[in-house]
């Protein structure tokens, strides 16, 4: 039976891999940009195209990465195919739930925190990409990217787990710093903790992707409610 090691990036190869990741995908941002600008499509299409693309690629990178170091599965690696169990579940979403509370008290505290999105009429006008988007292939590609590459280098290979969590949930939050201010900022890092437990304790990435994607379809929802009434 394999060591979990010989199919894992070191901890420093996870970094500099990360940072290529990082720059190949702002390499392929510019150009996506190029290509749609040069087709003369409306830039609140673009805007969504983009961010689709841009997901689809940092997808495809991880691919390609995990293919270069085992010819294992894309569910294998990755531990897709392990059977969460009920209870687990529950539980999973009990603590998510909690969270959202978490939230909510911060949304009352400062009410601009997690609704910046509703000011910018580009997700009404197009709903079912940004639909796509924001609950099906950003929490995949995240949680792949996350929860996934940088939680086997950095959580699996790691003496203390937890240092990979708070790098991991820092990097995360990092990712999102434009759109909210500190308060939603330290909530997505708490949430960001969580997701990395959760993908501790149930040995699968589905966990975290599950959870994501309904945390994503209730702000998705929220903004809805908000732009409507």
């Amino acid at each position: 039976m394999r060591n979990k090691e010989n199919i894992n990036w070191s901890i420093t190869e996870t970094f500099w891999l990360g940072i290529g990741i990082v720059i190949m995908s702002t390499i392929f941002d510019v150009i996506a940009f190029k290509t749609l600008n040069s087709i003369s499509i409306k830039v609140e299409n673009a805007k969504i195209i983009m961010q689709i693309l841009h997901q689809l690629f940092i997808i495809f990178l991880l691919i390609f990465l995990k293919t270069c170091k085992t010819k294992d599965s894309l569910l294998k690696y990755f531990e897709f195919n392990k059977t969460l169990k009920i209870k687990d579940v529950c539980k999973y979403f009990t603590a998510y739930f909690l969270l959202l509370v978490i939230e909510y008290f911060i949304s009352n505290l400062n009410a601009g925190s997690f609704n910046d999105l509703s000011k910018d009429t580009t997700y009404y006008t197009n709903a079912i990409p940004y639909f796509l988007l924001i609950v099906l292939i950003a929490p995949i590609a995240e949680e792949l990217f996350f929860r996934g590459f940088l939680y086997k280098g950095w959580c699996e290979n790691a003496k203390n787990k937890y240092i990979g969590y708070i790098s991991i949930s820092f990097l995360f939050t990092l990712l999102h710093w434009q759109t909210y201010d500190l308060l939603a900022l330290a909530w997505i890092f708490l949430f960001s903790v969580f997701l990395c437990h959760i993908r501790n304790h149930s040995q699968t990435i589905t966990a975290p992707i599950l959870i994501h994607s309904l945390n994503n379809l209730i702000g998705f929802l929220s903004l809805y409610i908000n732009f409507e009434f």
